[in-house]
């Protein structure tokens, strides 16, 4: 299959939405520099919980309940405060992200969950610019179009790595109503999306790859 997918139609105007396979990911997080503690946790984190750059900017050290594993999202976008979910796998790299290598920065007393190593919060801008890097080094990125303003849209942002977790989430079988509340989406057809998108790639690959293909 392809590495980026298209949504398909909107009735008034064409919109591609692209993210990510799951093996592609992987390649993308390896490529991750510099391999710090703070990059390691926070590329697992932008796929893993589907947070959007800036409410993954926002996140507190208040907002982190590593008991059920759990991250409160305050949706400064919608205004849908939710709460996400990580993995068991991402423990250890967390937990030692807060308790031993962010306290050893001069920002340590900020309230943010990431600090940088001289301001208190990490930007949307900074992590935009981090994923980019890396899918660079991966050999992932391309550039699709550029707007009337001048400004380049690359194949691989941060927000391709939100798209990226909701088909997987799909692929791997949770339901529509689910995923809205945790991608914070206020309409279900803007869930529903995506949807359309995981059934397409399973398509494809039953295709490509289901008995009676060889």
């Amino acid at each position: 299959g392809q590495d980026f997918k298209n949504i398909g139609k909107k009735k008034q105007k064409l919109k591609e939405v692209y993210y990510l396979e799951r093996e592609d990911v992987e390649k993308w997080a390896e490529n991750f520099t510099p391999p710090t503690p703070r990059t390691k946790i926070i590329r697992r984190l932008i796929y893993k919980t589907g947070l959007r750059r800036g409410g993954f900017a926002e996140t507190r050290l208040r907002d982190v309940d590593t008991d059920e594993r759990g991250i409160n999202v305050h949706a400064t976008k919608t205004h849908l405060n939710r709460t996400v979910y990580y993995q068991p796998s991402l423990d250890a790299l967390l937990k030692r992200w807060k308790n031993v290598e962010r306290k050893s920065l001069v920002t340590a007393g900020s309230e943010y969950l990431f600090p940088t190593y001289k301001t208190e919060q990490i930007t949307g801008k900074q992590i935009s610019r981090t994923v980019r890097k890396a899918a660079d080094a991966a050999g992932l990125q391309s550039h699709v179009y550029t707007n009337a303003a001048g400004h380049k849209q690359m194949k691989v942002t941060a927000h391709v790595l939100r798209h990226s977790f909701a088909v997987q989430s799909l692929k791997n079988g949770m339901d529509t109503r689910t995923l809205q509340k945790l991608m914070g989406h206020a309409k279900i057809e803007t869930t529903e999306r995506y949807l359309r998108l995981a059934k397409s790639d399973i398509r494809d690959s039953a295709r490509k790859y289901g008995a009676g293909s060889e």
